[in-house]
Parts: structure tokens; sequence; C-alpha cells
């Protein structure tokens, strides 16, 4: 009897502990294929927000000026539609101006009520929308927002690209996945009042969660993570994994019912409780005897997930001996784990597709941990700078720019590392080339909200500046002659007057113009009356002092702004200076030609005339001298002479 008793014994005590090793790699199992699926989810949210940002930054503002030009501009550029199930592009204030594919009654909806709108028109940065259902279509969808910005940052319109949560694509697609044979993915957003964005059930998407419904749900939303077991919204007693996204403020779980995944081993245990009862009435050894038996192939699968749990993590599937409960257990074992074999291959594919993408971009993309060391680079690293991801992983920041530009960029780095999205230029040398990047630093924050690294993205940005130089230079300089033009005139006269009231110094006003320049353009040509504008305005700028300023109004027409003047002969002799500089015979391409002015004078004291006054003023004296012969100046002012003539 006693050896009856210790075969019952161990029998109970092996059976508790083989149910505890396989629930506990059920779960494990579970969790990280949730955690898998969880991560592959965020990496295909990043790279279509990445991708929808990069369109929205690239596409010129002329293209919004009509509906037809922005399904032309983007039915060019397919990209976006292969990822998404369409694109829309709202105003600035908010109105569908277009979409792709046109979908009737769309076009002219408002959805500058809608809070990504208003986030995106605050941020000016791509953001994930929470799910809605369409306001045309009134079909439940994810968007992701991305605003178009002008060259002055300000919001142009507002790239959405959607997911239609009902058809084929990464978000719908997860509904069709099983775990196991009869479990299924979910997905559910956090927040005040939670909703389905993913769930095999397609009435329940977009559906609110009532509170309560399933504690289970109740402790995932409050932040928990792992497996449970527990009974869902339906009344069955499941094992769920719960895992939280990364890029959104969503939770994903796994769910499998209690039923499928205990079947075997609940047949198994009345089995042998069946042999044990038997046993009781057969002698010892044969009791024994056909208690090994029966254990043998728990045994095996217990040590099995022994190796897994403690071993090479390397699964190899248990051979199937026997076809009843335990057999049946062996086989979903095998499944299971296939399953995840499966999952790893998914996660190295969709890797794969990551770093091909990143590869291919011209920009550089990189990962760095908490300690500023990298952890990932693409291979754009090695197009400008000839390191390779090898030469990179491990190196540290500092190391890599040097000590001088790592002080200058090292408080970005840390704003990222408190959680803050940072966006800097400076220049980057690179082997036979100097480049000014624009770099954005993206924290990754984990769970408990602190920043346990940043993502990195540089562009190259000297081409967009250079051509900013030059249309800077365009706005304000003259193309023909050089000197600043009736637009930077106007800001320095502004600026003159207002140093004149603060110091109380006298300011004056000359306007000039070529003599007789109309005849030259007729007699000579405009090639010829180019030449004279040119050489005229290098005489004029040599005979004044360089803090004053010559500028070039339009035509033939000149001014120069005299400041800090202690009485009106100053600018009387800077005319006579001017009229001394032309008397010398001009040298053209097509000959010589003798060159006069004629200038008009207008003082300015504190307190006095405005800058549209004063320029009336002058230009009026300048109409006095060339009335009066030309080759002279006329000062308007009370008390000076009425003409003056070289």
């Amino acid at each position: 009897m006693s050896a009856i008793a210790l075969i019952v014994l161990v029998g109970v005590i092996q059976r508790h502990f083989v149910r505890q090793d396989i629930v506990k790699l059920l779960s494990d199992s579970q969790f990280a294929l949730a955690t898998r699926v969880a991560d592959e989810l965020d990496s295909k949210m990043q790279l279509h927000l990445q991708s929808l940002a990069q369109a929205a930054a690239a596409t010129p503002a002329n293209v919004l000026q009509s509906p037809e030009r922005i399904r032309a501009y983007y039915s060019a550029r397919p990209d976006l539609l292969v990822m998404f199930d369409g694109i829309l592009v709202l105003s600035a204030k908010g109105d569908v101006i277009a979409d792709l594919p046109e979908i009737p009654g769309r076009s002219g909806v408002n959805a500058a009520d809608r809070d990504y709108f208003q986030e995106a028109l605050r941020t000016r940065q791509p953001l994930y929308a929470d799910p809605v259902l369409g306001k045309a279509t009134g079909e439940p969808i994810e968007q992701f927002v991305a605003p178009i910005l002008g060259a002055d940052r300000r919001v142009l319109a507002v790239l959405i690209g959607t997911l239609r949560l009902n058809k084929k694509n990464f978000l719908a697609g997860l509904s069709d996945a099983k775990v196991g044979k009869t479990g299924y993915f979910f997905v559910i957003t956090k927040g005040p009042q939670p909703v389905f964005v993913v769930h095999p059930d397609r009435s329940r998407l977009m559906q609110a969660r009532q509170p309560g419904a399933s504690p289970m749900g109740d402790i995932a939303l409050r932040g928990f993570e792992g497996t449970v077991e527990g009974v869902n919204s339906y009344g069955v007693p499941v094992l769920v994994s719960y895992k939280a996204l990364k890029t959104t403020n969503w939770v994903l779980g796994a769910m499998i019912p209690e039923a499928e995944v205990f079947a075997p081993i609940a047949e198994a245990e009345r089995r042998i409780y069946l042999v044990l009862a038997v046993v009781a009435l057969l002698v010892a050894p044969l009791v024994w005897f056909i208690t090994w038996r029966m254990l043998s192939p728990l045994t095996t699968l217990r040590n099995a997930i022994q190796n897994l749990l403690t071993g090479d993590r390397v699964f190899t599937p248990v051979q199937v001996l026997r076809h009843d409960e335990i057999g049946d257990l062996a086989a979903n074992f095998n499944v299971m784990m296939a399953d995840r074999d499966e999952v790893d291959a998914r996660l190295r594919e969709s890797e794969y597709r990551l770093r091909m993408i990143t590869d291919n971009m011209p920009a550089l993309i990189a990962y760095v941990d908490r300690g500023l060391r990298f952890r990932f680079t693409n291979k754009t690293y090695g197009d400008w700078f000839g390191y390779g991801p090898e030469q990179l992983v491990g190196r540290s920041v500092q190391d890599f720019v040097g000590p001088e530009i790592f002080s200058n960029i090292k408080p970005y780095l840390d704003e990222a590392l408190k959680g803050e999205r940072v966006t800097f230029s400076h220049v980057m040398h690179t082997p036979g080339k100097r480049r000014m990047v624009e770099v954005t630093l993206i924290p990754h924050c984990s769970q408990g909200g602190e920043a346990a690294g940043a993502y990195t993205l540089i562009h190259d940005i000297t081409e967009q500046k250079t051509v900013e130089a030059k249309l800077r230079q365009l706005v304000r300089y003259d193309t023909l002659t050089q000197l600043p033009n009736r637009f930077s005139f106007n800001e320095r006269l502004a600026d003159a007057i207002a140093r004149s009231e603060r110091t109380r110094a006298q300011l004056a006003l000359m306007f000039l113009d070529v003599d007789r320049f109309k005849a030259i353009n007729d007699n000579f040509g405009h090639e010829a009356g180019d030449e004279v504008l040119q050489e005229f305005s290098q005489r004029v700028a040599q005979a004044v002092r360089t803090t004053d300023t010559v500028a070039r109004l339009a035509g033939d027409e000149f001014v120069v702004i005299l400041e800090g003047l202690r009485d009106a002969s100053e600018a009387e002799l800077v005319a006579r200076k001017i009229l001394a500089a032309l008397e010398p015979e001009f040298r053209l391409r097509s000959g010589t030609l003798r060159v006069s002015t004629s200038i008009g004078i207008a003082y300015r004291g504190p307190g006095q005339v405005d800058a549209e006054e004063l320029l009336r003023n002058a230009d009026r004296a300048l109409y006095v001298a060339k009335r009066e012969g030309r080759n002279r100046y006329h000062v308007d002012a009370p008390g000076a002479p009425t003409l003056q003539t070289a």
C-alpha cells in the first residue's frame, strides 16, 4: 500500500509541476508573441508617419493652388497610396481641398473641430490621430497627420494618410491573425473613453469599452503588461497578454480561451486519476510500470520546456508518440512554438525592410542610447563619412563629432533625453565637403516615461540655405549695380530717421538721376546705358562716406542717405564731390561719353518730416536742379541757396 500511495503521490506532484511549467511557458510565450507583434506594429506606425512627414516636407507650395494639381502631384508619387488606403489634403482652415482616391461628398468637409487638426496647427509636427469615424464615409479610420509648411514655417495645409480599419491593411489585417487555433488579437485605446481599434468582431470597431466589463482589461488600461488568467467580456475563461504600444496611446491584447490551452491537460488529468484508481487494485510493479508509461511523454514535454527556459532556447519539436490527450498536448505545444518561430521570422523580415528603407533614405538616421552611444546607424553614414555600422555602433557621439562640436550640440541632446523633441541646425564637416544640416532628435521613452535614448534624423540643407541667401540678395539688392534697392532703401531710411531721433543729429537725403539718360539709351543702346548706370553707381559710392547709404530706386534714379551731419554745408560738400567725381569721361565698350547728374537735397532735423515727405522734398529739389540747367544741385531747406552748380 505504501508503494501505491507513493506512486499516487508522485503522480499528483508530477502533474502539478508539469501543469505549472506549462502555464508559465504558455504565459511567457504568449507575452513574447504580444511583445513582438506590438514592436512590429510600432515599427510600421513609425514608418508610415515618417513617410507621410517626408511627403509633406517635399510638397511644393504651388501644388496646393488647386485640387487638380494636388491629385496630379500625389498620383505621380504612388508610394503613399501603397502605404495608405487614401490621402487627404486639408486647407489651413480645415476644409478638405483634395482626396485620393476621390470620394463623392468628401470635398469641402471641414475637420477644423478635430483634435488632430488643432494639434497639427499648434505644433507644426507630424502626429498620430485618435481613431475616428470618417465624416464623409462614416467608417472607422486611423489617420496619420503631417502639416505642410511654407518657407516661413507657416502651416499651408495638412496632409493626412488614412487606414480603413475594416479593410485590408496592416492594422485591419491583425484582426484576422490567430493566437493558437481560436485565439485572436485586439487593440484598444487608453484614456477616459477607451474604444476598440482592432477586433475580429468588426461590429466592435470604434465601440466604447464599458468600464468594469473585464477586470483584466481594467488593469491593462492602468499600465499593466504581462499575461493573466481571467474571464473576458463574453464570460469565457481566457489567457490574455497585454503590451502597450510605444508610438500611440494603444494597448495590444493577445487572447486565447483556456479551454483550448488546457483541454489536453484536463483530459490527461482525468486519465491519470482513472489509472491511479486502477493501480490501487493492481500490484505495485504493474502500477509503477503503467504510471511510468503514462507520465513519460509528460516528462519529455517537461524536459523540453525546461530546456527552453534554462537552455539555449532553440526549439526542437517534441516527438508525438501517442494519439491521445497527451499526444494532443505535445502537438499543440509544437504548434505554439512554431507560431513563435513564425513571429520571429516576420520580425526579422520587418527589421530587414526597415533597414532597407533607412539605408536608402538620403539622410543620416541613427539611434543613440542614454549614454550617448550609437546603437544603430543607416548606410548614409558610410556614404558621408566612410564608416560602416560595425565601426559606429558602440562608439560615443563625442568621439565621433569631436569635443568642440559636441559641446555645441550637447544641450540639444540633453533636452531630447528629458523627453523633448528637438530640431536645430549646425555645420557638419564630412570628408571633402562642408554641409549645413538640420538635426531632429526624437526621444525614445520607456513605459515609465523616462527617455531611454533618442532617434536622430539629419538632413543636408546646404543647397536650401544657398538658395535662401541668393533670394535674400535678390530681394534687397539691385542686380545691375549691386546697390541696395528700393525695398532695402526704405528699411535703411526708417532706421536712419530713428537714429536721428535718438542722437538729435541732422539727416540729409540726396535724390540723383543721370542727366539726359534717355538720350544715352536711344543713341548708344541699352547695353551702353547699363554700363553708364554701373559706372555712375561706383563713382557716387566712392564720393561718399562708408557710413552713408547709396541706393538705386529704379531706372536712373539714385538716392544717398547722409547721417550724423553737424550742419547743412556737409551735405553740399558731398554733392560737390559727386559732381566732381562724374567730370572724367565714362569709358564704355562702344567709346567714351561725358555724363553728369542733377542732385536734390532735403534736410531733416529731429521731430520733423517723415520718410515719405523727406523723399518728396528731395525729389522736388531734384526737379528744380534739372529745370535750372542740370549738372548741379539744389537744396530744399529754409535759408538754403536757391541753386548751386558745379
